[in-house]
């Protein structure tokens, strides 16, 4: 992919300067969130207390954006609660958007104080809206849109599957954490569920309302932040993404338990489950870098045990 010109991570000083831009005053304290993935965010609070949030990227991360917007169009209407778009510039060299602000928890923040309750309340929920989520037309091919006619959706679900694989075993094999091999383990799980997985409908999902981006308050469900994208293909994948990170958190599953009850999953449809889960196991495993010069990290060590342990429990030795 060509690279643009621009700086890698825009700066608060323009990040201010489009809100001004946009609002026409000055008069607003500005607050970065941590943790942007592609872009950055920041907060607005305007003098009578209102709030904004400005999503700023670069020239690499513009078609992200742009996916937003159009999926925001298209969600909106079916009354799942993300942000509404005030404002986007999308051409210049740092393309934003201008949102209006969620509030409400990440789950993952709350997860423990919610208790068990709480958190059934909010599985319901996601479930529900993830059930709106599935009225949008069926997609013509599988994996993650930013657009429903996205050039690299894939032609089955199966081979979106092992593109998911194959990129695990490149960045485990550059890690140098695991062995490759792990990546054969979950593949020898999904093997038996080839027919089902052969016959996955392009369905459209939400394949990050995991223990983040689902934004939660006493109430309950509050909103859904940082779709770019919809997923095609068999929904049970988001599922088994939120087991995987309860999971690799130490987390109670109930959570997961309350949804999979709430979509009345079948036999077959529990063993795919955990064939996902493991999928997703060694997707956390690329994640896992090797100390440098070769040291003990403090925490890694550990969570290489559990996430090991974790793919043992699904995918046998």
């Amino acid at each position: 992919m060509k690279l643009d010109n621009s700086p890698l991570r825009p700066t608060e000083h323009e990040a201010r300067a489009a809100l001004e831009r946009f609002l026409g005053a000055s008069d607003f304290a500005l607050r970065p969130y941590p943790g942007g993935l592609r872009s950055n965010v920041y907060e607005a609070t305007k003098g009578d207390g209102s709030r904004l949030v400005l999503r700023m990227g670069h020239g690499d991360t513009r078609e992200h954006l742009k996916g937003s917007v159009h999926w925001a169009s298209q969600l909106l209407p079916l009354d799942i609660p993300l942000p509404r778009i005030l404002h986007a510039e999308l051409s210049g060299p740092l393309p934003y958007t201008i949102m209006s602000h969620i509030d409400g928890r990440h789950l993952g923040d709350a997860y423990r104080s919610l208790g068990a309750h709480g958190r059934k309340k909010i599985a319901l929920q996601v479930a529900q809206l993830q059930g709106a989520v599935s009225h949008l037309p069926l997609g013509v091919a599988f994996g993650h849109g930013l657009s429903a006619d996205d050039p690299r959706l894939h032609s089955t679900w199966p081979a979106f599957l092992e593109s998911q694989l194959v990129r695990s075993r490149e960045r485990i094999a550059q890690q140098g954490v695991f062995n490759p091999s792990v990546v054969d383990r979950a593949q020898r799980v999904l093997q038996p569920l080839e027919d089902y997985l052969a016959s996955i409908l392009p369905t459209p999902f939400l394949s990050d309302t995991t223990l983040r981006n689902v934004l939660v308050g006493s109430s309950g469900l509050m909103g859904v932040v940082g779709v770019d994208s919809v997923c095609f293909g068999d929904p049970v994948l988001v599922l088994a993404l939120t087991q995987m990170s309860c999971l690799a958190s130490g987390r109670s599953t109930d959570y997961v338990a309350h949804w999979a009850h709430e979509w009345s999953l079948s036999t077959r449809h529990r063993a795919a489950l955990d064939a996902y889960t493991a999928l997703f196991c060694v997707g956390a495993m690329a994640g896992m870098a090797m100390p440098p010069n070769g040291g003990s990290g403090g925490a890694e060590p550990t969570q290489a045990k559990r996430l090991e342990a974790i793919l043992r429990s699904l995918a046998g030795s």
